[in-house]
């Protein structure tokens, strides 16, 4: 085991005894960012996950249906294009749909 290992060992032990992590830097000659850094990896519990939205990746299908409705009306809002499409309006409607859909207008092939 090397010097880094043991002293890593030995922040984990003391830790794990519930010692103050400014005493624990001191003791065993590391930073105090390193201790934290320690004890957020022993923590059991990951971040948070996400917020729980569904995957917003389209078929090729629709994609295909909403590249010829942009080319129909190309002045027509991404409102007005959602209601007829009968999409939810927050998942159509967002940056990621807009950048394609000046893409779909500009003539770029690969849209995906």
């Amino acid at each position: 085991m090397s010097e880094q290992e043991k002293k890593r060992q030995r922040a984990v032990d003391l830790l794990r005894a519930q010692v103050d992590p400014k005493v624990i830097a001191t003791q065993i000659k590391v930073s105090l960012a390193t201790v934290y850094n320690i004890r957020k990896g022993m923590d059991p519990i990951p971040r948070k996950s996400g917020t729980g939205r569904h995957n917003k990746k389209r078929s090729g299908e629709f994609l295909d249906l909403l590249q010829e409705d942009i080319k129909k009306g190309p002045t027509k809002s991404m409102r007005k294009m959602t209601a007829e499409t009968k999409v939810a309006p927050s998942s159509s409607t967002g940056p990621s749909t807009r950048t394609w859909a000046s893409r779909a207008l500009s003539g770029h092939q690969s849209i995906c």
